[in-house]
């Protein structure tokens, strides 16, 4: 199955094109505007691999959490896409694809994968990896880095994997309660649209629905204007 999918929830946009779980071209770059690079991305993609468009059996996204306006881009481009050619198209959270790409871990390694949500927040979850796979052991969260570390510490793990933005701004804070964490090593610490692909096998193709977790930033000003 040959499976087009994207993640725009960042910093950088990404691309990957990938045949069962072969990935036969990827392209990730810190560049924006998200609505102006994703297409050129894609579009090489296929120039890259000689594959068109019709040849895509799933399209795939990031659903979330992440960049509202970003959330929104790279949803709105691969439901373009799965729409026009009539294919299915699946969500994935952002955190599993960025649990997914700090690499294979033994079975029982958690993985806490941290994006930088701002105001001394993370949106953030536990994994844990069951045959070879990380599966969530706790909801997908925007708290402080210190409610999250202290969530973490109340799982029995012997070994615990931080990963992404999150876990570079609080790696002080996080060795103070997991003095032995181990660190994602780049370019794992990072989502990877290949892991968005090869996570899209395994959700159900019923569409994208974004998660934000929290409200965006103009609305949150707006409240507290109001308060």
């Amino acid at each position: 199955m040959l499976v087009l999918a994207a993640d725009t929830s960042e910093k950088s946009a990404g691309a990957a094109l990938v045949d069962g779980c072969k990935v036969l071209a990827e392209v990730n770059a810190e560049a924006k505007p998200h609505s102006e690079t994703l297409m050129p991305i894609i579009d090489k993609l296929f120039a890259l691999t000689g594959k068109k468009l019709c040849d895509v059996d799933l399209f795939a996204a990031t659903s979330g959490p992440g960049s509202f306006t970003g959330l929104r881009i790279g949803a709105a481009t691969v439901m373009g896409l799965a729409d026009g050619t009539d294919k299915p198209l699946a969500g994935v959270p952002t955190l599993l694809a960025m649990a997914h790409s700090a690499g294979a871990a033994p079975d029982g390694v958690f993985i806490v994968p941290m994006m930088d949500a701002k105001r001394s927040e993370v949106y953030a979850a536990v994994y844990k990896t069951e045959n070879g796979f990380p599966v969530l052991q706790s909801g997908m969260a925007a708290c402080p880095v210190t409610e999250l570390l202290h969530l973490a510490a109340g799982f029995d793990a012997s070994r615990v994997l931080f990963t992404g933005e999150g876990a570079d701004i609080y790696r002080e804070e996080i060795l103070k309660i997991f003095p032995f964490a181990e660190f994602a090593a780049p370019p794992h610490n990072r989502i990877r649209a290949a892991s968005v692909a090869l996570c899209a096998l395994r959700e159900k193709p019923d569409g994208i629905s974004l998660t934000y977790l929290r409200k965006p930033q103009a609305e949150r000003e707006r409240d507290n204007v109001k308060k």
